[in-house]
């Protein structure tokens, strides 16, 4: 080996070694993604309406299953799925991709009754316990009958929904501001779940069901919202303009 060949193989050592000790300044993908400008995440809602009852032989329940602020339709639970008030301050806007929606219901009824389960994309009018039992046969429809609460009076029910199949065209639900949540508003195009209780004997469900019901939500939050570094150093004569070298740069989504 001669000596240019011996000074280019040093060269080339002495440049790896350099490149190896600055990787992860030199390359992007090390660049920690501090607060992304999409996030996507879980978040779940717990029902605080644990009973349902109705004067009639039937009753029915209506939640939505693209807002995750104030998810709960009828009016009486107020709360927001987890994370929802922490999440708002960083971003404007929320879109729900898909749900699981868990249910346990008992009887409390002397009788037997018919639960039945389902999505809308229009709010439904159950005025007639024929109307409930119909409420089962509509897609991601879910039926049950349980016994009087001296009985077999519990069951379970599972949903998996994907919001933007069930609309029929996921590029026009992605891609429609309507379908869009904010602070302190629901989508303008809400989709509905419904649960509903009919009585196989005609009798008024005076005790009526107890339940739990939860949903799972996945949702892509967009729109980073910059308010929340307002306080860092500006320029002497503008205090509320942002200093850029003051501003951590992160990497965007691939």
């Amino acid at each position: 080996m001669n000596s240019q060949t011996k000074r280019r193989v040093k060269n080339k050592r002495v440049r790896r070694k350099k490149n190896r000790g600055n990787r992860g300044i030199r390359n992007p993908q090390k660049i920690p993604n501090v607060i992304s400008d999409v996030h996507f995440c879980y978040m779940k809602y717990t029902s605080q309406v644990i009973g349902l009852t109705g004067a009639s032989n039937h009753a029915s329940q209506l939640y939505y299953i693209n807002s995750v602020y104030h998810p709960e339709g009828t009016g009486t639970d107020t709360s927001n799925a987890i994370g929802f008030t922490e999440l708002i301050t960083l971003y404007e806007t929320w879109q729900v991709y898909g749900v699981r929606i868990r249910m346990m219901v008992a009887n409390e009824e002397a009788f037997e009754v018919v639960v039945t389960m389902a999505p809308s994309l229009s709010a439904l009018a159950l005025s007639t316990a024929p109307l409930v039992l119909q409420l089962g046969e509509m897609p991601y429809g879910r039926t049950t009958t349980l016994s009087r609460n001296s009985g077999m009076n519990r069951a379970s029910l599972r949903m998996d929904v994907n919001v933007g199949r069930l609309v029929g065209n996921r590029n026009f639900y992605h891609g429609t501001q309507s379908w869009y949540g904010g602070q302190a508003v629901r989508p303008a195009n809400l989709v509905y779940v419904y649960f509903a209780v009919a009585s196989l004997t005609g009798d008024n469900l005076t005790n009526g069901v107890t339940f739990s019901f939860c949903i799972d939500y996945k949702v892509k939050w967009s729109g980073r919202i910059f308010s929340d570094i307002l306080g860092l150093p500006g320029e002497e004569n503008d205090p509320d303009k942002i200093d850029s070298s003051s501003v951590v740069r992160t990497r965007q989504l691939q």
